[in-house]
């Protein structure tokens, strides 16, 4: 039994009838949205990780002496 593929804009489109393929659409559209939270979510994490990064200079003191490295 062949798979019926669809494209984006088919995929988005909300069809009129009921059955296997209003479902198939629809967990389409689920993994889409699903797909642009998760997307959502990362860049939130990865900007906050940016942002709380120190600016400025890092001073380490340790065997081989001390170390001044410019952030």
């Amino acid at each position: 039994m062949p798979m019926e593929q669809f494209s984006l804009c088919d995929i988005l489109r909300l069809p009129l009838r009921t059955g296997d393929n209003y479902m198939n659409r629809n967990n389409g559209l689920y993994f889409v949205i699903g797909a642009l939270v998760i997307a959502v979510i990362g860049l939130g994490v990865y900007v906050y990780q940016e942002e709380s990064k120190p600016d400025g200079v890092q001073l380490s003191i340790g065997r081989d002496g001390i170390a001044i490295e410019e952030k």
